[in-house]
């Protein structure tokens, strides 16, 4: 299926293409795994911007409850959704217990954010991943080397801005199950995405028992470290792993796409 276009709402935003680009990987591997009900309920674990809420509501024609914590994010999220009445914007984050938890945000990108990373952690992922994105194969792309190594060396100087001006951030934090009986109490839940930064094993140990049994399918980022947890948790609550994917991010240790449906 052709790939949706950025639309108009999120055009011009601080890397917004790069981030639709992002979420574009999500509906490529649902309709490779999944059959999504039309008009159904996703929640949106992760919001961000909005790129995946607006995604799943165009593609899916789908209520979408997106859910992020920074607050300088969600104010970007509720603007940019503000034309889609299917989407409903909730400023919280999402863990195992009830209060507030301090996070990382990242003003010069507003991609990044989430857990505790050093900062030489984030420097190499940035710029690790710019270098796979050179291109080497043809004769153009060797005589153009000489200007993308230059913007390379821009990027990298960039990158160490990024990391130096984030700051932390505390912000409101509930359980999903807290946050479901809030705004959908009853129904399933067709697809639960979550996609925070090494916070998805606290995410789903928020769930309550009869919460988990509401959820038809599932499509997460998961961190090399919570592998073997959240695959137990998911056998535990009788999901079945579809498929497990490279992420954006092609770095050693980098997140994989885990997608998982209800037996």
């Amino acid at each position: 299926m052709k790939h949706l276009p950025i639309p108009e709402a999120l055009k011009g935003q601080p890397w917004s293409d790069i981030l639709w680009e992002d979420v574009l990987q999500y509906t490529t591997l649902l309709d490779q795994h999944f059959s999504l009900p039309p008009d159904g309920t996703i929640v949106d674990i992760g919001g961000n911007i909005g790129c995946a809420a607006i995604l799943f509501h165009l593609h899916y024609q789908a209520r979408v409850y997106s859910v992020e914590a920074i607050a300088e994010t969600y104010a970007s999220l509720q603007k940019n959704c503000t034309s889609y009445p299917k989407i409903t914007p909730i400023h919280s984050a999402i863990g195992e217990q009830e209060g507030s938890i301090a996070l990382y945000r990242y003003p010069l990108a507003p991609g990044l954010g989430g857990l505790d990373s050093s900062r030489f952690h984030i420097f190499v992922v940035l710029g690790t991943q710019a270098m796979q994105n050179i291109a080497w194969k043809t004769s153009k792309d060797i005589l153009l080397l000489p200007l993308r190594i230059v913007g390379l060396l821009l990027w990298m100087c960039f990158s160490v801005l990024i990391v130096v001006f984030r700051y932390q951030q505390e912000v409101p934090q509930q359980t999903l199950s807290t946050m479901l009986a809030a705004h959908i109490p009853e129904g399933n839940i067709d697809l639960l995405k979550i996609d925070i930064e090494g916070h998805e094993l606290s995410a789903l140990r928020g769930l309550k028992d009869e919460d988990w049994k509401r959820i038809q399918s599932i499509i997460m980022e998961v961190h090399p470290q919570h592998h073997a947890e959240v695959n137990g948790l998911l056998e535990q609550n009788q999901f079945v792993i579809q498929s497990v994917e490279q992420g954006v991010i092609t770095v050693d240790n980098a997140p994989k796409v885990l997608l998982a449906t209800r037996t």
